[in-house]
C-alpha cells in the first residue's frame, strides 16, 4: 500500500472533524483503527466512489475505536463500522440507529450478531469481506472442468459448514473429500492423505490451517503429489496456489460507497441485508499451471464467465 495512500487517508481525517453540525442529515461515522492502512486506504477509496457516484453531499466522520460511544452515534443518520474490534465493540451495544459493518468475514458477523442480539428491527447490515462459497466453487468448475474431487482440511478454528460445503460442491459436480486436523503436529500426515484421495486441495480460511508458519509446507506438499492448491487470496496465489476469487479493498469500498449513496437517496433509513461482495478479481498463478500441465484460461476470461454466472 503505497504512501501517497496513506497520506491521503491521514488529511482526510483532518478535513472531516467527528463534530458535523445536527443539520447535516447526509453524515455516516465511521469507526475504524486509525492506525491500520488496509482501513485508511479504504476510507480514501470509498470518499472518492462516493464522488463518482454525485454523492458529495455525503459527509464522513472518523472516530477511533476507543473514542466511540453510544451517545456520539446517536447523533449520526447511519454508522459504518471496519473490521473485526469494530464489529464486536459495537455489537456490545443495543443499537438505535442503522449500523453498516464492513471488512468483517460473514462467519465472524452472523456469529458475534446471534449471540449479542443488539441490533433490534434490522437495523444491522454487512458487507462480507469473504467470498460465497458458491462462487468459490463455481470457479472451480470453470477453471478445472476435469476436477472431480476436492480435499478439504478444517480446524477447530474453521467457521466452515462441511455439509453446506459438500451441499454447494455437488451443484457443480464436485466430490468433497474432508479431514478435521485435531493436532497441528499431524497437519502434514492429513495432508497427504487427502491428497491422495483428491484432484485439488481446496483451502478456505482457517488460522488453524493456513498461517505464515504452515503455507509453504502445505504448497510444496501438494506440488510434491503434483496436485494443485485452489487458494482464497491473490497473496496465496502469488505464493503458489493455482488461482483463486477474492475482492480488494477497492471493490468493498466500491460497494460500501454504493450502499451508503442508497441508504441516502432512498429516503427510508434503512440498510439493505447483509452481502456478499458484489465485485471481485480472478487470479491465476500460470507458472504452476504450467509445471504441473493443467490448461487454465486467462485470468479475465475466468472473471468474466464468473460474473457472467453471478448475475444469472
Amino acid at each position: 500500500m503505497s504512501r501517497v495512500f496513506i497520506l491521503r487517508s491521514f488529511l482526510l481525517l483532518l478535513l472531516y472533524s467527528p463534530l458535523l453540525t445536527l443539520a447535516d442529515t447526509n453524515k455516516v461515522l465511521v469507526v475504524t483503527n486509525s492506525d491500520q492502512a488496509l482501513h485508511q486506504y479504504f476510507i480514501a477509496q470509498m470518499q472518492d466512489n462516493l464522488s463518482a457516484l454525485g454523492a458529495d453531499n455525503i459527509r464522513l466522520s472518523f472516530i477511533t475505536l476507543n473514542q466511540w460511544h453510544a451517545d456520539t452515534a446517536s447523533h449520526y443518520p447511519l454508522t459504518l463500522a471496519l473490521g473485526n474490534k469494530a464489529t464486536l465493540l459495537l455489537s456490545q451495544h443495543r443499537q438505535s440507529r442503522p449500523v453498516l459493518f464492513s471488512l468483517v468475514p460473514s462467519t465472524t458477523y452472523q456469529r458475534i450478531m446471534t449471540v449479542t442480539k443488539n441490533c433490534p428491527d434490522n437495523l444491522c447490515s454487512a458487507i462480507y469481506i469473504d467470498q460465497p462459497l458458491k462462487r468459490t466453487l463455481q470457479l472451480v468448475r470453470l477453471a478445472f472442468p476435469q476436477l472431480r474431487t476436492a480435499g478439504f482440511l478444517n480446524s477447530q478454528d474453521s467457521k466452515v459448514n462441511i455439509n453446506q460445503l459438500k451441499s454447494i460442491a455437488a451443484t457443480q459436480d464436485i466430490k468433497i473429500e474432508h479431514q478435521h486436523v485435531t493436532d497441528i503436529d499431524n497437519l502434514v500426515f492429513n495432508l497427504r492423505d487427502i491428497l491422495k484421495k483428491s484432484d485439488a486441495l481446496l483451502s478456505l480460511p482457517d488460522p488453524g490451517i493456513y498461517s505464515r508458519h504452515t503455507v509453504q509446507n502445505i504448497l510444496l506438499t501438494a506440488y510434491h503429489y503434483r496436485k494443485p492448491v485452489i487458494g482464497y487470496s491473490r497473496a496465496f496465489v502469488r505464493a503458489g496456489a493455482l488461482f483463486a476469487v477474492y475482492s480488494t479493498p477497492s471493490q468493498l469500498a466500491q460497494q460500501a460507497a454504493e450502499t451508503v449513496a442508497q441508504f441516502f437517496a432512498s429516503g427510508k433509513g434503512k440498510l439493505p441485508p447483509p452481502q456478499y461482495p458484489r465485485y471481485f478479481s480472478v487470479s491465476v498463478n500460470n507458472r504452476v499451471a504450467k509445471s504441473l500441465g493443467i490448461n487454465l484460461e486467462n485470468e479475465s476470461a475466468l472473471q468474466k464467465k464468473l460474473e457472467a454466472l453471478t448475475h444469472e
